[in-house]
C-alpha cells in the first residue's frame, strides 16, 4: 500500500470506528443479555480496538516527518477531514499553494516514511 492510499484509509477507518461505536452503545442499551449479545459486543470491541490500532499507526507516521507545515496539512485533510480551502485558510497559505505545492510536497514526504507493511484490513 502506498502512502497516499494509506492516508486515503484514515478517514474511511474513522468513519467505521464512529459506526462500531454507535452500534456498540446500542447493544449495551439492549435489554438482551443472552450468548449472542455478549458476543457480538466483544466482536465490536476488537473491531474498534483493530480500527484504532491503524489509525494511531498512521498518525504516528505522519507526526515522523520533520516540516511541521506538512505534518499540519496531511493530519488536518486526512485526520480531521478537512478541505484544502478550510487548510489552506488556517494556515494562513493561499489556496493554490497549499493544494498544488504544499500538499504534493507532504505526500512526498510522508511516502519517504511510510512502513509499507502498514495495511488496513476491510474485512474488519
Amino acid at each position: 500500500m502506498t502512502g497516499k492510499e494509506c492516508l486515503q484509509e484514515v478517514n474511511f477507518v474513522l468513519i467505521m470506528i464512529e459506526q462500531a461505536e454507535a452500534e456498540l452503545a446500542f447493544y449495551r442499551k439492549g435489554i438482551s443479555k443472552g450468548l449472542k449479545f455478549h458476543a457480538k459486543v466483544v466482536e465490536l470491541k476488537n473491531d474498534i480496538k483493530c480500527l484504532t490500532a491503524f489509525k494511531n499507526a498512521v498518525i504516528k507516521e505522519i507526526q515522523k516527518i520533520k516540516n511541521p507545515l506538512y505534518r499540519d496539512i496531511l493530519y488536518k485533510h486526512y485526520c480531521e477531514d478537512k478541505n484544502f480551502k478550510t487548510i489552506s485558510i488556517e494556515i494562513k497559505k493561499p489556496y493554490e499553494i497549499t493544494l498544488c505545492n504544499l500538499y504534493p510536497a507532504a505526500i512526498r514526504a510522508f511516502e519517504k516514511i511510510h512502513n509499507k507493511a502498514l495495511v488496513f484490513d476491510k474485512d474488519i
